[in-house]
């Protein structure tokens, strides 16, 4: 009986590559849930005008050895500000953000990061049972 290498590693090669979107789609769905938690959840996104809400960015995860990193936040020029102050500030409460801070990825990172990892782990799960 002969086995033909060659076959078993492109089906190897195609297995990895979609394993690979399915990660992908795990932490993409967990990072949504974080930026919705970043607006709903206390302390939450300021909201003047809707740009810090509106303009939240996700990028594509970067895989390195033993690594997977993934830029979350938003894109405007001032969010580092508002997310990184420490001086007391008459946040705005009349326009959607009721309860508006500091550090509003950051806590929800540290409030909720096992149950962003539970998403993660969801859909990989359920990607991976496609697989088969």
């Amino acid at each position: 009986m002969k086995l033909d290498m060659m076959q078993v590693e492109k089906s190897l090669n195609k297995l990895y590559k979609s394993t690979d979107k399915i990660v992908v789609q795990g932490i993409r769905g967990a990072a949504f849930k974080l930026i919705e938690d970043s607006k709903l959840k206390a302390p939450q996104a300021p909201f003047l005008e809707g740009h810090l809400w509106a303009q939240h960015i996700i990028d594509q995860p970067q895989f390195k050895i033993n690594n997977i990193s993934m830029r979350v936040g938003a894109s405007t020029p001032y969010a580092k500000k508002w997310h990184e102050t420490t001086a007391q500030i008459n946040w705005t409460t009349t326009k959607g953000a009721s309860n508006p801070g500091p550090k509003y990825i950051y806590k929800k990172i540290m409030m909720f990061g096992k149950d962003y990892l539970a998403i993660q782990y969801a859909i990989i799960r359920k990607g991976i049972g496609g697989l088969g």
